[in-house]
């Protein structure tokens, strides 16, 4: 039964063809421009819903993340200040870093601090909540659009 075994598969091992690639040829007629969105520099991120900032670097707007929740842990963030307290948000923190977007979800509050972030004229954007993976593809959706990488969520 081994020499069997071992006669398949050296029959099968020997007896592929090696793959031949063909050789192509790329005229200006084949090349399609692409546009390349500018994000803005000055586009400051804070990120309060639960995962939105492990999003937003994900999407390649890590560098205008200038706040997170207490939860965002992973090493690239670690640098980003906290502007919660345990859960609660600190809106004199939030409104100090002076963003141009804060992302929140259904669990962040209190509500009379995100009360006054709106009042301070800050765009607050609320996103779905995910806590299983159908609903993490809603929510990277909702967060690109709100960062202006729609495509690219």
């Amino acid at each position: 039964m081994r020499a069997k075994l071992a006669m398949v598969f050296a029959l099968l091992l020997f007896s592929t063809v090696p793959a031949v690639a063909t050789p192509i040829e790329i005229s200006a007629m084949n090349v399609k421009p692409i546009e390349l969105k500018q994000i803005a520099s000055s586009a400051r991120i804070v990120a309060l819903a639960n995962g939105s900032a492990e999003i937003v670097s994900a999407l390649g707007l890590r560098k205008a993340l200038v706040g997170r929740d207490i939860a965002s842990t992973t090493p690239e963030l670690s640098s980003i200040p906290i502007v919660t307290s345990g859960h609660q948000v600190i809106a004199e923190k939030v409104i100090s870093l002076k963003p141009s977007l804060v992302l929140i979800d259904a669990n962040t509050g209190p509500k009379n601090a995100i009360d006054s972030i709106k009042a301070a004229r800050i765009n607050v954007v609320s996103v779905s909540e995910a806590w299983n993976l159908k609903d993490i593809y809603t929510k990277v959706d909702q967060i690109g659009k709100a960062i202006g990488l729609k495509q690219e969520a």
